[in-house]
């Protein structure tokens, strides 16, 4: 059983890790828990909220990745290099996408709400 706990003990590391020194991520962390606010002020259904959380959870885990990645290139290449940026870049906009996808549904459910 300790084996198995000490498995996760380096993912709850990167974890708070990253909530307290990446400033991308507290920002996810923050746009998600006003999502959370909005959901249950605007009485959202059951469905509505599970959309949500899905959303949410997608958004930071995948700036998480998009920050390890930053993390790997600006340790193993430290000049300029165009293959670098345009990683780092595709992996900024992978969690664009998916931040404009969540706001666009989160939107919709607030319209249907408003009514």
């Amino acid at each position: 059983m300790k084996r198995l706990i000490q498995k996760f003990v380096p993912a709850f590391k990167g974890l708070f890790e990253g909530l307290k020194k990446d400033t991308s991520i507290q920002i996810q962390y923050a746009f998600g828990i006003i999502a959370f606010l909005v959901a249950y002020f605007m009485n959202f259904t059951a469905f509505e909220v599970i959309v949500v959380t899905i959303l949410v959870i997608l958004v930071i885990a995948l700036e998480y990745v998009n920050s390890a990645l930053e993390a790997i290139c600006d340790e193993v290449v430290k000049e300029e290099n165009d293959f670098v940026r345009k990683a780092k870049d595709y992996a900024a906009a992978a969690v664009l996408i998916v931040s404009i996808g969540a706001l666009v549904i989160g939107i919709l459910f607030v319209l249907n709400h408003i009514k």
